[in-house]
Formats: C-alpha cells, sequence, structure tokens
C-alpha cells in the first residue's frame, strides 16, 4: 500500500513539474500577443489624434506591431497539442523512474522479472523519443514558419531578435529532456547490474554509451528541423572569425552570389573535398 502511494506521488511530481514547465514558457512567450493587442489599441487611437512627423513615425510603429501581432496570432508559442504530448511524457518518466525501486524490491525475493532487466526500460526510452519527436516538430515547425513571416515583413533584425528568444526554449528542453532520461536510466542500470552481480566498472561504461546514444538521437530530431538552421544562422557565435562565411538559408532570403561566396571560401578551405563529394 505505501508502495502504490509512493509511486502516485513520483508521478503526481512528474506531472507538477512538466505543468510548471509549460506554464512557464508560456508566461515568458505565450503572452506576447496579448501584449502587442493592448499596445497597438492604445496607439492606434493615438495616431488619429497626431499631425505631422509624429504621426508619420508613430504609423510605422504600429504597423511594424502589427506584423509582429499577426506572427504571433498565426504562429503560436504553444498549442494544446503540445501541452498534451508533454503530458504524455509524465506516465513515461514515472515508469522510468519508478522501474529500479520495484527492481530493488524483487532482488531482495529472488523474483526478478525478465523484462526488467532491460528490455522494459528499452521501450520506455522508445516512447519518450517519439513523444519528445512528435513535440519537437510540431513547435519547431510552426516557429521556423514564423520566423519566416517575421523576416519576409519586417527584414533581418527582427528576424534576428525573434529567433534569439525562441532559441532559449530550443535549447533548454532538450538539455532538460537528456538530463531527466539520463536520471532513470542511470538509476534503472545501477539496479540491473546489482540484480545480475556485474562490477561496478560494468555500469559506469553501459550508462556513458547510453548516454551518448540518446545525446546522438535528440541533436538528430533538432537538426531535422529548418528553425535549427535559422539558430545557426542568426545566433551561432561559432561563426565569428570563421575562414568559411554563414551560409544564409534559403528561406531567409540566399542568393546566388551569397551561394557562389560560400563555395569558394568552402574550396579554398578544404580544397579536393568537394571534387571528392562529388
Amino acid at each position: 500500500m505505501n508502495l502504490f502511494a509512493s509511486d502516485w506521488q513520483a508521478l503526481v511530481a512528474v506531472a507538477v513539474s512538466l505543468l510548471g514547465l509549460i506554464a512557464t514558457f508560456y508566461t515568458a512567450f505565450g503572452s506576447t500577443a496579448r501584449r502587442l493587442r493592448s499596445d497597438l489599441t492604445t496607439d492606434v487611437k493615438l495616431v488619429a489624434e497626431l499631425d505631422g512627423d509624429v504621426k508619420h513615425d508613430l504609423q510605422e510603429s504600429v504597423t511594424d506591431r502589427s506584423y509582429r501581432l499577426v506572427a504571433a496570432t498565426r504562429y503560436p508559442s504553444l498549442t494544446w497539442y503540445e501541452a498534451a504530448l508533454a503530458l504524455l511524457l509524465t506516465p513515461v518518466f514515472w515508469l522510468l523512474l519508478s522501474a529500479p525501486g520495484e527492481l530493488h524490491a524483487l532482488a531482495e525475493q529472488d523474483a526478478v522479472e525478465p523484462i526488467l532487466l532491460g528490455p522494459g526500460q528499452l521501450i520506455t526510452l522508445m516512447i519518450a523519443f517519439v513523444t519528445y519527436a512528435a513535440l519537437v516538430r510540431s513547435w519547431s515547425g510552426r516557429a521556423a514558419a514564423r520566423v519566416v513571416y517575421v523576416y519576409k515583413r519586417l527584414g533581418d533584425d527582427e528576424a534576428r531578435a525573434l529567433v534569439r528568444v525562441l532559441a532559449f526554449p530550443s535549447n533548454l528542453v532538450p538539455v532538460v529532456f537528456f538530463l531527466a532520461l539520463a536520471a532513470g536510466v542511470l538509476l534503472n542500470v545501477e539496479e540491473i547490474t546489482q540484480a545480475i552481480s556485474w562490477p561496478v566498472w560494468a555500469a559506469v561504461l553501459i550508462t556513458t554509451g547510453i548516454s551518448f546514444v540518446l545525446i546522438g538521437f535528440i541533436y538528430w530530431i533538432a537538426s531535422r528541423e529548418d528553425l535549427s538552421g535559422y539558430l545557426r544562422f542568426y545566433t551561432d557565435p561559432m561563426h565569428i572569425g570563421a575562414d568559411i562565411p554563414r551560409l544564409r538559408p534559403v528561406e531567409l532570403g540566399q542568393t546566388e552570389e551569397d551561394l557562389a561566396r560560400y563555395e569558394e571560401a568552402f574550396d579554398r578551405r578544404f580544397p579536393g573535398r568537394r571534387r571528392k563529394k562529388e
């Protein structure tokens, strides 16, 4: 009875943590449309009362913010579908984190079930990655479309500012996801190796290998999305002072001259590599 109660407490704790993370992102990024709408309502009334250059300048500001409002409304920071996907991760993490306790209790009774010695956790990890990939695909696709919309209407500076805002959740969420999975993997590997009497170095080696695989999958999921290219173009510090110029994405106005300069610099920096690739 106490074990059942503690499991429910763990499930509730994970759910509350996810809800808190969702609420934080919504508070930080989801209220953009409301703020813009409130400011525009006031300024539109003020434009009608002004004359001269002041009216012209304020009208330009209203137009720019109107585009930002349309972008925030058409491409919201968070949807109910993504919130539901995030909540679906709750039972997944609960299973992953509660399995070591069950494994330990069964090991004391010499009744460890084979599915708890790896296959069960592997299935849980697969479900977690499928859910996470769907979440990333939905959010990143909409965020990328918002960046393109802002670039086409307002130019590079506004698009760069938006990308810098989007960089925070796009970098934080994978880190949180990896740390949660790594903690679950560590607990499970520790209990499994103890149950089958393997040495500590084997547990360290297995955990390290699985962690590298997790990092690879998380990076692969993010790199498939257009948003990752926009993040690299606008925020990647590794291009500062590099021999090869930063190649502008096609959706953000890449020209033939941009591509030619990039290919020329690439051939100069890595002679012969392009010919081998062709």
